[in-house]
């Protein structure tokens, strides 16, 4: 994966990669919370963008507010190629 994003392996390990470069202890929290709720939505042998995940939330149409989850998804997962990330991390689920 080249951008930071989400895969699930053929297994159905989630794996995350993302920047944690200067977050806020509330982003990481809501971060996982949006993996918590709707990581299901990357399929198996999937590799997923933040925006691709977006989409895939808000055509679920969630009966509560989820901006705050989107935002610390863009927070934490940006593609912004001009950036140098000294953290680029993966973590699994």
């Amino acid at each position: 994966m080249d951008t930071f994003g989400l895969a699930r392996t053929h297994s159905g390990v989630l794996i995350i990669h993302s920047c944690q470069c200067a977050q806020y202890d509330h982003i990481e929290e809501y971060f996982k919370a949006a993996l918590k709720q709707y990581s299901y939505l990357v399929k198996r042998g999937e590799e997923i963008d933040c925006d691709e995940w977006e989409r895939r939330i808000l055509e679920k149409k969630p009966a509560q507010s989820v901006d705050h989850l989107l935002n610390a998804i863009h927070a934490v997962m940006h593609n912004e190629p001009e950036l140098k990330h000294q953290c680029s991390r993966y973590y699994t689920l």
